[in-house]
């Protein structure tokens, strides 16, 4: 499936599904389309925020928003929460500027935020990657309270984040297209928040830089540090994925500890590694 994939032009591929899923449905189709792909893969359309027949496509419904109450946002002291809802695949510490993909598969931390400083200074600390599956909400949340200080999109390739891809393509997260979010926060130091896309999950937006839309031909890094950083709560709204992906998040601080097992089920703000509070 890997090596079939090399020969596929994925980002073309992704560009065309985004189109396809984003084809208008007349009113009287919608119940029947867009529930028909809820329930081939699982998604629950009693949290949306509409209706189904509201959405005027599946990308629409894809990136739909929750009832308000859907998902309760932890606020116990020295927490960080899951920026979004999906499977934990991994948590660790940062050692040796290395986080891990898969267990005995290391990435550099540098080349994942295309950042010598940052990547320096996250060492000792901790990452966790969770991997959103389409039936999932697809937007992404702060895992801190803090200031947003601004990001940066590293354009690239775009690999499947599935099981397979994680663990049969080396440096994966570092390979593919993806935007790092930075924020300071006052309990955990620099926190980062790295949205990676995927095959036919290449679309991702910002919702603090909105003219900011991913796999275009734009081929360059963009760099952006905002001239007034945004503050931001814990739960805050930080992008949408168009289509499902993975979110590795980085955190500063040392000493933290993952309070949920491996390939665990997660929703947005559930608690998701803990620190002692600070004095």
């Amino acid at each position: 499936m890997i090596a079939g994939l090399t020969l596929l032009p994925k980002g073309l591929l992704s560009r065309l599904t985004g189109r396809l899923v984003a084809l208008p449905l007349p009113r009287f189709l919608r119940e029947t389309v867009i529930g028909g792909f809820a329930r081939a893969f699982g998604a629950d359309p009693s949290e949306a925020e509409g209706q189904l027949v509201d959405y005027r496509s599946i990308a629409e419904f894809f990136i739909r928003r929750l009832k308000s109450g859907a998902r309760v946002v932890d606020s116990t002291a020295g927490a960080l929460v899951s920026p979004a809802d999906g499977r934990l695949l991994l948590a660790g510490s940062i050692e040796s500027g290395r986080a891990l993909q898969i267990k005995g598969k290391p990435y550099r931390v540098e080349e994942l935020l295309s950042g010598a400083e940052q990547a320096g200074r996250l060492e000792g600390g901790t990452f966790a990657t969770v991997y959103l599956s389409p039936k999932d909400y697809h937007r992404v949340h702060s895992p801190v309270a803090g200031r947003l200080t601004g990001y940066v999109w590293i354009p690239g390739a775009l690999w499947p984040v599935n099981e397979a891809g994680v663990t049969y393509v080396d440096r994966l997260f570092c390979r593919n297209e993806r935007v790092v979010m930075w924020i300071d926060s006052d309990d955990h130091g620099l926190v980062a928040v790295v949205m990676v896309g995927a095959t036919k999950v290449g679309c991702m937006t910002l919702t603090h830089a909105p003219t900011v839309r991913t796999n275009t031909f734009q081929r360059k890094i963009r760099r952006v540090q905002y001239d007034e950083p945004v503050t931001i709560e814990r739960g805050g709204e930080l992008g949408i994925f168009h289509m499902g992906s993975t979110v590795v998040l980085l955190a500063e601080r040392p000493g933290l500890e993952c309070v949920v097992d491996t390939h665990a089920a997660l929703r947005m703000g559930q608690i998701m590694l803990q620190g002692a509070p600070q004095p």
